[in-house]
């Protein structure tokens, strides 16, 4: 505003007339008008200089307004992309060209070489990255779905929606948590659920009930994938002697899983206390 206050003191001395000094809320005299902090005579501050009222003189008049009548134009607006000087500086729309690409599918996002100009050229938008023009549901940051498709435009193909599958070698219903793929739906030898300690063995999985006398494929009893061996008979060795109530006891040893040995049927009452009612050769100590 300084160089304005320049310019319209400039006018005030050549037109051999006084002007006076104003603050904000002091009243100017009669006959006279405030433009900027001066107090001019009203002939000085009509239409003839400020012709737009945008508080900056028409060059006529010495000041620095290239067009007195569009308010919009003077060395202070902001330059916009309009094909003008809106701020006097003798540049057209210097600053306010934009990059913009061509965007064939509508989707708001464009593709391709940034075309440089002002205003945009029909078709084509600010944003860029549209890593496939041809398809609208295709753009940055579109929602990801299980389609096989990079929707987001990230480099990456189903990420975060697909699910994972594990490979069902025995087709028992439980994948090899080592060996998996994530995709949209369930491929064929694969399974949804995991944690299968054996794949090689069908009877060898998670929730296992059975209890078997031979081993595993693996060459153990884990049969129920739970990281232990666990025998049918689970009781302890030793005569009927040694029993304090009614149950069944290992002659000797308990035996391994897989091995045969001799079990008794001993009774208890408190007469007689604990004494042997049965034996019987356990011809396969089974185990899960």
């Amino acid at each position: 505003m300084r160089g304005s206050l320049s310019a319209l003191a400039a006018v005030v001395l050549a037109a051999g007339v006084m002007a006076c000094e104003a603050t904000l809320d002091e009243e100017c005299p009669p006959g006279t008008t405030r433009r900027l902090s001066l107090c001019v005579p009203d002939r000085l501050s009509g239409d003839d200089c400020d012709a737009d009222r945008d508080d900056f003189l028409a060059v006529a008049c010495g000041g620095d307004d290239c067009d007195d009548a569009d308010g919009r134009i003077h060395p202070r607006a902001a330059e916009t992309c309009d094909g003008r000087d809106d701020d006097c500086d003798g540049a057209t729309d210097e600053g306010a060209i934009g990059a913009w690409y061509r965007d064939q599918d509508g989707d708001g996002a464009g593709a391709g070489d940034a075309t440089l100009a002002c205003p945009p050229p029909e078709g084509f938008v600010a944003a860029a990255g549209d890593c496939d023009d041809g398809a609208p549901d295709v753009f940055p940051d579109a929602a990801e779905t299980c389609d096989g498709r990079d929707e987001d435009c990230d480099g990456f193909t189903d990420e975060g929606v697909a699910h994972r599958f594990y490979h069902d070698a025995d087709d028992d219903d439980f994948g090899d948590p080592t060996d998996f793929v994530d995709a949209c739906s369930l491929p064929s030898g694969f399974a949804s659920a995991s944690f299968d300690c054996d794949d090689d063995d069908s009877d060898a999985h998670p929730g296992q009930e059975l209890f078997f006398a031979a081993p595993a494929a693996s060459g153990g009893f884990d049969y129920d994938c739970d990281a232990e061996e666990t025998p049918s008979h689970d009781v302890p060795a030793g005569d009927c002697s040694a029993c304090t109530a009614p149950g069944e006891r290992w002659l000797n040893a308990v035996p391994e899983c897989g091995r045969s040995g001799t079990l008794l049927q001993c009774n208890w009452s408190s007469g007689s206390g604990c004494t042997e009612a049965h034996r019987w050769l356990d011809t396969s100590q089974e185990c899960r």
